[in-house]
């Protein structure tokens, strides 16, 4: 073996024969290994919920060799609506830039992905034109080459061809941005839209009414404002700036909206009057204010232009205020996938560190930035250390007094009544009064805090919010106490019948940091369950504190509500179980309101975007949590509102938008491919629920389903659609096993035989029908895993066997050269795959070993037929190798008493080399010897003496035992050199 290696062409050829000849005997349908195609998308789909690695695009260049694929999977993934969110087209951008590196042409992948059926069906197309705008700008996508080709497909003629709803590969040309392009580009692309009565001149004003209107709301950013813009009307729909606005014009905002913002902080600081203090946080006021910070971050999140936002905050690390530097970390945080995605997550964060760190002799005026920075930390990978740093810091920094406050917070203090007015200021003098507090003395301030937040619910918004910051410095003397009063609180609270909704209660304090969302969900979960009068609307409002990014309370700035749409994000992700909660109860607390005469703007919500999008990322995390937590207990509700409710939501997530199409079995297979899956998966379940008590041969309601959704299967494996391949593997186990099992006995019924053999014609149908057949055999495999029930088993076998033996009858002795060739090209293939996916319903029992024998018997008279008709081509040679392989697989499990038996059943056969191998038996080498023996007749009497010498010579067999044909020891080379005496062994001299 030395001398074999990789470069030896005879050896990798053997090794290659083997792995062929083994592949045929792996149990198809069983762990069946993910196809190129699939492992990019399942490497894909794990950027939705950790930040894109560096490694990445180097991993998914690798998965396969046609990289035309990898392309047009990559497009499609990025463009789909069953993923939601902009992450992924950052993630496509920068992983397809990557690929540039490589050599790879991107501009020709995506005209050639134009060009493909797929660009028009279930597409995203907005998410499609933001991709290929994102490539555009970095000059990866050549816009000259994309006209030129557009030229070359006949330009464009009717308005339709520009329409927001057109063809992606004509609509594209009014979504580029335009800032790079020449001059004589610019005007041939003006040129092409006119001819579509696509005019640019209203793009312009267009997006310069934007520009106005945004300039108009960053009052503090006017240093540099366009005189053009003053004299522009301000007629602007906000949310129509998201839905209705072309991504052309969307990427003059980003970059207008950046060149502000980089205008803004050059300008000089005024430092305070009189104040020559040149501290870091002393310097002079910040070039730009929080406030215009948020409005121009809104407008980018609005418009998803998150590249440009990326630069701006860049840009807008080198203010010193904290509460800047504050939103710059919560903007990553809250969008970290993206930020990761660009390339700018661990930059910007580690400028954000250098700031905090030139910040620190002010620590206790950055204090915000500080908190947002360690929560920031503590989501970002490989920053685990960092981020308990920083939590240490914020502990010292919260325990950090004046000198002379170095001693218990007094009880005295903590009981002062005050009025109102002063209550804040009161408070404040007790939490600053020392560094340390006692439990009791903590419980008291903590009762006295929320008694005057209660009260302030409905009287003074101000002194709510004065509350909730006064628990927030409350909680850092001792966490773990004050988080159990305040889950006692929340409990109380959610028990009263009449409170505030928990958005207005509990949004202000998960905001501050003082209560944390997951301890609501849960309480609000366990007032349900305890409690169905009291609970009764209170997991609609859950839902509303999980998604509600519009309607918070007046008290909250908009940083804070941004922090409150981190907490969201977070509790989304880490603990989806505890959503799928909350969603259960709001299906059927709706149902209840509607019964009461009570509607819930909750029940709206059901409908929106935001909704939708957290049912598609609850999927997409743990598709299987989600059909058993949500889907599954819903459909067993007996109020049928419920169930009709829990239907459409599932059947939304696959319409995407088309929700006059009912989903039937036929629709399902036409929707399934490898990115609706999961989707399907939930369908399905719907589909098919089944109580477990429901027994094999009883009635089953589903009976008809299972019908139609087999009809529907066959119909598509005739018609060559390949999607339902995709389905199949996803049913429960006995619904797979049902179908199956239907399957093969309709599959073997098929078959000829000595008594029914086929006409040409009905047995060319009968061939296509058996390979359809098959195909759902061996797509439903995985159901044999199940414990079967042992006559199904015994009947399929014994099926198997007399099938294998008709087919050796009509080898042996049809006389029509048609049928045989339609055996051995069409059906003995199809029934050897067959066997070799049942080859496990074998059982290891005497009389599964019978029928086993039985079936090794069949398929070594098919293999002496098949080598007597002698033919030499690489398909035949083929198909007498694979039967001679799966005779082999099958007799290693037999027993020996049985391996005897054939033996003696193929006695005459055994000549043959193949035979002698299957049955491990070799004939013995001496058996041609025979001795001869002499018997000496006895004459009668009176016979003369030369006739009374003669004898008769007799041949008898002679076993020769292999010892016998040893000499003695010797030492002469060549003899027996052993040291043993034969003698030893009854050996006798020869």
């Amino acid at each position: 073996m030395s001398n074999l290696g990789s470069d030896d062409e005879r050896f990798m050829s053997i090794l290659a024969a083997l792995d062929r000849r083994n592949s045929r005997l792996d149990t198809p349908g069983i762990e069946k290994a993910l196809t190129p195609r699939q492992c990019l998308l399942q490497l894909l789909d794990s950027t939705l919920l950790l930040p894109l690695t560096t490694e990445m695009a180097q991993q998914c260049w690798e998965i396969d060799i046609d990289k035309s694929m990898l392309f047009h999977t990559i497009l499609e993934w990025s463009s789909s609506s069953y993923r939601p969110g902009t992450a992924k087209i950052y993630v496509a951008a920068r992983i397809m830039r990557s690929w540039s590196k490589f050599g790879a042409d991107i501009t020709g992948a995506i005209l050639d992905f134009l060009d493909s059926a797929v660009c028009s069906s279930a597409r995203q197309n907005s998410a499609f034109y933001h991709l290929v705008s994102e490539l555009a700008r970095s000059e990866h996508f050549s816009t000259p080459r994309y006209l030129q080709w557009l030229i070359a497909r006949g330009g464009l003629y009717d308005t339709t061809d520009v329409a927001p709803d057109g063809p992606c590969a004509t609509r594209l040309l009014a979504e580029l941005p335009i800032h790079n392009l020449s001059e004589s580009m610019s005007e041939l692309r003006a040129t092409l839209l006119s001819r579509a009565e696509f005019f640019v001149a209203q793009e312009k004003d267009r997006a310069r009414e934007l520009m106005a209107f945004m300039d108009r709301n960053l009052p503090g950013m006017q240093a540099n404002v366009d005189v053009e813009l003053e004299s522009q009307s301000f007629g602007v729909d906000l949310p129509s700036l998201s839905s209705e606005t072309s991504r052309t014009i969307k990427s003059e905002l980003g970059l207008w909206l950046r060149k502000k913002v980089a205008l803004q902080m050059v300008q000089p600081t005024i430092p305070p009057l009189d104040d020559w203090d040149d501290s870091p946080m002393k310097g002079g006021t910040s070039a730009i204010t929080s406030s215009d910070f948020n409005t121009v971050r809104g407008y980018l999140e609005l418009i998803s232009d998150y590249s440009m936002l990326a630069d701006v905050l860049k840009i807008v690390t080198s203010s010193n205020d904290a509460e800047v530097l504050a939103s710059c970390a919560d903007t990553l945080d809250l969008h970290i996938e993206i930020f990761a995605s660009i390339g700018a997550l661990n930059g910007l964060f580690d400028i954000l560190m250098a700031r905090l760190r030139a910040l620190t002799d002010e620590i206790d005026s950055i204090r915000v930035f500080l908190v947002s920075l360690s929560d920031l930390a503590s989501r970002l990978p490989g920053q685990k250390t960092v981020a308990q740093q920083l939590s240490q810091e914020l502990a010292r920094s919260d325990r950090k007094t004046a000198a002379d406050a170095c001693s218990p917070v007094s009880d005295h203090m903590a009981l002062v009544q005050t009025a109102e007015a002063d209550f804040t200021d009161e408070i404040e003098k007790v939490l600053a009064s020392g560094n340390s507090m006692d439990q009791a003395t903590l419980d008291r301030l903590f009762q006295r805090i929320i008694g005057r937040l209660e009260e302030s619910w409905e009287k003074s918004p101000e002194q709510q919010r004065s509350c909730g910051l006064l628990l927030t410095r409350l909680r850092t003397f001792d966490a773990q106490q004050f988080d159990i009063l305040m889950t006692a609180w929340v409990k109380r609270l959610l028990q009263m019948q009449s409170r505030p909704t928990m958005i207005q209660t509990f949004g202000p304090l998960i905001s501050f940091g003082c209560l944390a969302l997951r301890d609501v969900i849960l309480g609000a979960c366990l007032t349900e369950e305890t409690d169905s009068f009291l609970g009764l609307g209170t997991a609609q409002q859950a839902l509303a504190l999980l998604l509600g990014s519009s309607g918070l309370p007046e008290v909250m700035t908009v940083e804070e509500g941004y922090r409150l749409r981190i907490k969201q994000a977070h509790m989304q992700k880490d603990n989806p179980i505890e959503v799928l909660n909350v969603i259960r109860r709001v299906f059927g607390e709706t149902v209840d309101s509607d019964e009461q005469g009570n509607p819930s703007d909750t029940k709206i919500s059901l409908d929106s975007s935001d909704f939708h999008t957290l049912l598609q990322s609850l999927v997409l995390t743990d598709t299987r949590e989600f059909t058993d937590n949500l889907v599954l207990p819903l459909l067993q509700s007996s109020v049928p509102e419920v169930v009709a409710t829990i239907n459409k939501s599932v059947d939304d997530l696959l319409l995407a938008g088309n929700d006059n199409e009912a989903i039937t079995t036929e629709v399902l297979l036409n929707l399934a491919d490898d990115l609706s899956l999961p989707f399907c998966q939930v369908k399905l379940a719907s589909m098919f629920r089944r109580e477990d008590t429901v027994m094999e041969g009883a009635e089953d309601p589903q009976s008809e389903d299972l019908e139609a959704f087999d009809r529907a299967i066959e119909s598509a494996v005739a018609a060559g659609k390949t999607t339902w391949a995709s389905i199949v593997p996803l049913l429960d186990a006995s619904i797979a096993r049902r179908l199956r099992q239907r399957a093969e006995a309709r599959f073997l019924a098929l078959f000829p035989s000595p008594r029914n053999p086929n006409g040409e014609d009905s047995a060319r149908s009968r061939i296509i029908y058996a390979e359809n057949l098959l195909h759902i055999i061996d797509a439903t495999a995985y159901s044999m895993s199940t414990t079967p029930t042992p006559t199904n088993v015994t009947n399929l076998t014994s099926d198997i066997v007399a099938t294998l033996n008709g087919v050796w009858l009509l080898l042996a002795n049809s006389q029509s050269k048609e049928m045989k060739d339609a055996i051995i090209s069409k059906w003995l293939p199809l029934l050897l795959s067959f066997t070799t996916i049942h080859t496990s319903a074998f059982e290891a029992n005497k009389a599964g070993h019978e029928i086993r024998a039985k079936a090794i018997l069949a398929l070594a008279a098919i293999l002496l037929q098949l080598q007597a008709v002698g033919t030499t081509t690489e398909e035949f040679k083929n198909l007498v190798e694979q039967v001679f392989d799966l005779a082999l697989y099958l007799i290693d499990s037999l027993p020996e008493d049985m391996r005897q038996q054939c033996i003696r059943s193929l006695r005459d056969t055994v000549s043959n080399p193949r035979i002698s191998y299957l049955l491990s038996f070799a004939a013995n080498p001496t058996e041609w010897l025979v001795l001869s023996q002499r018997e000496r007749i006895v004459p009668p009497p009176g016979v003369g003496a030369a006739e009374r010498a003669a004898e008769k010579e007799k041949l008898v067999p002679f076993s020769l035992r292999r010892w016998e044909m040893l000499g003695e020891p010797t030492p002469n080379v060549g003899e027996n050199d052993t040291s043993l005496s034969l003698t030893l062994f009854g050996a006798r001299r020869g």
